[in-house]
């Protein structure tokens, strides 16, 4: 009898060790994504540029096999090839998904698991997803949801110093009227309705908005509204 309980006992304990290793090891794994996963964000060059123009029995094909086995999606092809290879699509007609790296799919199951307005499965999301979205397209998708995106897009919110009710001091991508490209600018209240509205010098962005950072020189991040396809000034949002 004491040797079963004995036993018993030190086979809870090593469950429990191995409960604790796991644990700990999942949330090493959590951390190393999340850092990767702002590494990818702050360096994204934008959509992958596509030289070669898809075989005419490609396009014959893919077309052929959307109109049977996905007729509610819509594709650009003249879009489409300038991001995509004739090598992503021979896989797509063979596999009825486009090829994401592994990388890409923790991106996208990250992003899925953080969603909290309704519960969806990830691994079912990533399928789905994967049946529409090229790698080049779903990555560019995910970017504009991200941080740095999103500042581009909606700028930032900046510390109402006055006080001032009602209002929200803010910095932002703002077009200039002259020469019609986007710019940083800041909105800042002094009074209900009036306040300081100008352009903010490259230089000074991570001064007046302290979750901004430059990873090289300081740069426009609007000229990303400017040209979608610039994506040479490298920042990330913490």
């Amino acid at each position: 009898m004491y040797i079963i309980i004995l036993t018993l006992t030190l086979l809870l304990i090593f469950s429990f060790s191995l409960l604790f290793i796991f644990e700990r090891r999942y949330k090493e794994s959590m951390v190393s994504n999340n850092d990767s996963t702002t590494d990818f964000y702050s360096n994204y060059k934008g959509p992958s540029s596509n030289t070669e123009v898809w075989n005419n029995n490609i396009i014959q094909k893919f077309e052929t096999f959307i109109k049977n086995y996905n007729p509610l999606y819509r594709f650009n092809i003249d879009v489409l090839q300038k991001n995509t290879s004739e090598d992503e699509v021979k896989y797509f007609l063979k596999n009825g998904v486009w090829p994401w790296s592994q990388n890409t799919k923790n991106l996208f199951m990250e992003e899925v698991s953080k969603s909290s307005i309704i519960n969806i499965d990830p691994l079912n999301s990533l399928n789905k997803s994967m049946e529409v979205y090229p790698q080049s397209a779903i990555l560019n998708k995910l970017y504009w949801n991200s941080p740095e995106g999103n500042f581009i897009v909606n700028g930032g919110i900046l510390p109402n110093y006055g006080k001032i009710p009602n209002v929200e001091n803010t910095i932002r991508c703002h077009r200039h009227n002259k020469s019609g490209n986007f710019f940083m600018k800041k909105n800042i209240y002094k009074t209900p309705n009036s306040g300081i509205d100008e352009y903010v010098s490259n230089e000074d962005i991570p001064v007046i908005y302290n979750k901004f950072q430059f990873l090289d020189e300081p740069c426009n991040p609007c000229s990303r509204l400017n040209d979608k396809s610039n994506f040479s000034c490298r920042f990330k949002i913490v």
